[in-house]
Formats: structure tokens, sequence, C-alpha cells
């Protein structure tokens, strides 16, 4: 048998081999994580196999050159369809499935909890304003929020908690559901906490008698659940399950179903997600050899609040100065919430090809206000890099109407009124599509009812944006930036009511077209 050292290249410093083995193994066009093979890949098979040729046919050069490919390239990650990857939990048999199933069912839940919490004064006005403060991007939000919740009205009326849940998941993130947690856990202290959460898991969500989604006894699973959402779940992670109800016809009215997913798609985990995963098992040492940037492309709509998953990325950009990330995102790839939930069973919507503004500015605005947070609390900002893609004719547009929001928001926050206000009382105003309705009413069911609910860095953001500057990018034409001097004069002495009149009449209640094709284009795309 002949001895390694033999070659040449065994009797060079592993110093140098290690020099070599990158050189063989870099591409110009980098790498991608191919998830099912949980393997780094190259552009093509026939690519494939000339890059690895090397590690087939030696043993010691292959294991030398595990992390090579890595080291050299740029590694791109993409959204992974996750179907039959798990066993069957009533019915369905994808673990990005079940995960949103149990996020939803948990947030109706806790809202739910939260109502008899706040009834039974165990929340005091010192905590709501902790959690306020707690998170700032949402607190307008949140204040309201919290009101309407505790006054139950709204929350249990027809168009409330108990039908249509679509239109509810589209009013919250991720922080929110992070507020509502917290909330929760602060007024655990009270001494009657325990008695007003019993009650609530065995109390229906209507008169008729439709019950929540969770079974009784499951107080205590359900408070202490707390997933990382972009974490790829384990079993273990999934078990609050074995607490949810089967999908029992207690509600007598026949448009409400607990069913959810509530449409036979497929469902996805975020780019970001599979990109977490793969950084978690990867052993330290090989992260912090890490040199090129990670792509991550985030081309498909995905579970468990996607717009939230950049925050997951923290720890390993705190953990080496010299990764560097480049996140990729689009309004209709992913910061979008999945609209064919409006109709599922109905193909022939007449609306299929537009949306509402307000309800492509809602992810929009969450996933700013996360990606902020996450520059604010990594050591290099430079780090992350987010790039929206800007080529779409429909793309265009909604940028157009971000940076429109944009100025109606600093108008409003730089107003007369809202310098010698808190906020906006919301019971004296009166939505201008219901007339006498007071706004308050809709408080919980719509979250940016006015121009100012907008987490405060949006519209600096967006300008930011605009003029080419800073670490998000917007691969288009952003235009030019707003005369925000003549917006702020014009607007200076103006009533919030008379701000509600423009932000219904320019993006409340107008729409923008869909991509060619409409929901039907996407439903095919995400179609078993």
């Amino acid at each position: 048998m002949l001895d390694q050292l033999q070659s040449p290249l065994f009797r060079l410093p592993r110093e140098l081999r290690d020099n070599i083995y990158e050189h063989y193994a870099h591409d110009e066009n980098g790498v991608f994580y191919d998830y099912a093979s949980d393997k780094l890949r190259y552009e093509t098979q026939e690519k494939h196999q000339e890059m690895t040729a090397l590690t087939r046919c030696c043993k010691q050069a292959a294991e030398e050159m595990k992390d090579a490919a890595m080291r050299a390239n740029t590694l791109t990650f993409f959204p992974v369809r996750s179907d039959q990857d798990c066993i069957s939990v009533k019915d369905l048999d994808s673990k990005a499935g079940r995960l949103e199933r149990l996020t939803q069912s948990a947030r109706r839940m806790k809202m739910h909890m939260l109502h008899f919490v706040a009834k039974g004064e165990c929340v005091t006005p010192e905590m709501v304003d902790q959690v306020a403060t707690r998170f700032p991007g949402i607190s307008r939000c949140y204040r309201k929020a919290y009101s309407a919740i505790k006054e139950g009205n709204e929350l249990y009326t027809t168009f409330g908690v108990n039908q249509t849940d679509y239109s509810w998941r589209w009013q919250t993130s991720a922080t929110f559901c992070d507020a509502l947690q917290y909330t929760l856990e602060l007024a655990s202290s009270h001494p009657k906490f325990d008695h007003f959460i019993a009650e609530s898991i065995v109390s229906p969500y209507t008169s008729r008698g439709m019950m929540p989604p969770f079974t009784p006894g499951c107080q205590n699973a359900l408070l202490t659940w707390k997933p990382d959402l972009a974490l790829i779940p384990t079993e273990t992670d999934l078990a609050l399950e074995s607490f949810l109800a089967d999908p029992l016809p207690r509600d007598t009215d026949r448009r409400v179903t607990w069913d959810e997913p509530i449409v036979p798609l497929a469902w996805y985990f975020s780019a970001t997600t599979v990109a977490v995963d793969y950084l978690k098992r990867l052993p330290q040492s090989t992260r912090l050899r890490i040199r090129l940037p990670f792509i991550i492309r985030e081309n498909k709509l995905a579970v468990a609040y996607p717009e939230s998953h950049a925050r997951s990325l923290e720890p390993y950009l705190c953990e080496n100065k010299n990764l560097r990330i480049d996140l990729h995102v689009g309004c209709w790839t992913n910061l979008t919430h999945p609209f064919w939930l409006h109709s599922p069973f109905d193909d022939q919507n007449p609306n299929e090809g537009i949306i509402s503004k307000v309800e492509l500015l809602r992810p929009f605005a969450d996933f700013l206000d996360e990606v902020l947070s996450t520059f604010d609390r990594i050591p290099h900002p430079e780090a992350l890099s987010i790039h929206i893609e800007g080529h779409q004719d429909e793309s265009l547009i909604a940028w157009e109407t971000f940076k429109h929001a944009a100025s109606l928001q600093e108008a409003m926050l730089k107003s007369d009124y809202m310098q010698g206000h808190d906020d906006v009382q919301l019971s004296e105003l009166y939505d201008p599509l219901y007339w006498g309705i007071s706004l308050g009413e809709t408080a919980l069911k719509d979250r940016f009812q006015l121009p100012h609910h907008l987490p405060d860095s949006f519209y600096a953001v967006v300008r930011q944006i605009t003029e080419g500057s800073g670490s998000i990018h917007f691969d288009g034409d952003a235009g030019t930036p707003w005369d925000a001097r003549s917006m702020i004069e014009a607007r200076k002495h103006w009533t919030p009511q008379q701000f509600l009149d423009e932000w219904d009449a320019e993006i409340f209640s107008r729409s923008v077209s869909r991509p060619p094709g409409g929901v039907a284009a996407f439903k095919q795309m995400y179609r078993l």
C-alpha cells in the first residue's frame, strides 16, 4: 500500500493544503445548500461532479476538504417545501403546516385568555406601560389592541375571532404575539390569575357555543410555549398539539371552521429558517472560519411570521465578526400574507387580481421594524445587508405605496396635534367607510387605522432606502424622496379626523394590482 506522503500534496504543510483545497473548491457562482441531502452543492450536477472529483478519489483529501466549499464560496439558501416530512397529526403531515396551525391557534387562545385576565383586573396600567416600553415599534397598536381585548365587544362580535380568522391573522405580527405573551407573564403574579385562566379555557368564544381550539388542562403547556419561529421544529417543539381540540361543529354558524391550515396547499419553511438550522448544527470552530457571504433568498411565502425570522440570525452575527449575510426579500415573494385564505374554496374571486394597499403595507412595516431591532443588537450593522426586490412593475407600485404611507406618517407625527398629545382617542373619530361607527369599534380588527400607527421609525427608514443609504437596499428604481417640508406644512394644523380621511382615501380604501395571474397564479405555485 502506498503511503500518502508519496504524494507531493500531502508533504505540504496543512495550511498550504487548505489554501489549495479552497482554490480548487471555488466557483464564481458559489454553492447552495440542499436541505434534502443536507449537503452543499454546485449549480449543476455536471459542475458538482467536476468540483468534487478529488473527494471521491482520496479519503484523506475528502476528510480535509470537508468545509472547503463553504469557506471558498458564497453559500445560498432557499425556502424548503414541507410535505410528508413528519408523522401525521390531525390529518396534516407537513411539519411547517403543523407549526403554522399551532402558532395561530396559540395566538387565538392567548387573546381569549387575556380578555378574562384583563377583565379580572389582573393587568395594571403599569404593566401595560411596561409592555409598550419593551416593544416600542408596536406600542400604539398594542395599547389599542389591549383595550379592545379587555373590552371584548369587538373580540366576540360576528366578525371577531370566531369567524374569518384570516383577517385577524393579518392584524398580528410575531412581535404582537410576544407582547401578548409578556402581558400574560406579568399578570401571572396576580393571586386570581390561575382562576381566570381556567375560566377562559372552558368558556366559549361566542354565545352560540363555539369552544376554543385547545382542551381544558392546557394552560401550563400553552403559557410556556414560546418556540423560536425561525427554527425547524422537532416533535418536542410541537408537543402542544396534544391539547388541540378536535374540530367538532360546536357552532351553529355554518360559515365558521377551525380547520387550519384551511386550504390544501404546500407549506414552506423560510430560507432564513433553513440557514439558521444549518448554522445551528455546525461546530462553532467551523462557524468562526466562515469568511464569504451567506445569501438568503426568500422566494416563497413561508410559515410562522417569516417577516420576523431575521432576528434569529443575531447570535451568529454576534459570534463571528467576519460573517456577512445578504438577505433578499420581495413584496410578492414573501413580504405578504397568504392572501388565498380570503376565499380558500372560491377560484372565481372577482378581486383576485388586486390587493388592498394596507394589506401589502402591514407585513412590510413589520419586517422593517424587526430588521431595525436586529441591526441595533448586532455589533457590526454592516454584517447584515437587506435587498428588496424592485424590478417588477407591481413591486415599483408597491414601493410608491410605502413611500406615500411614510410621507403621511411623518406629516401626522410632526403635526401640531401630535406634538401636543401622546396619542389619539379613537372613540372620537369616525370611520369614513361606515358612517356613524366610531374608529374605536374596529381597533382590534384594523391595526394601522391611522398613519401614526405605523412603527415610529417607518418613515425615516423608507426615506433612507429611497436615498440609497444604509444597509437596506431597494433593487430597482426607488424614485425620489417625498417633499417632507411641503407635506408637513400643508397638514401642520390638521385634526386627527382630517388625517383619517386622507389615510382612508389614499391608503386604506385603495388597492394595487398583484403580479400577473393574481391569486390563481399563486395558488398554482403552492398546490400540492
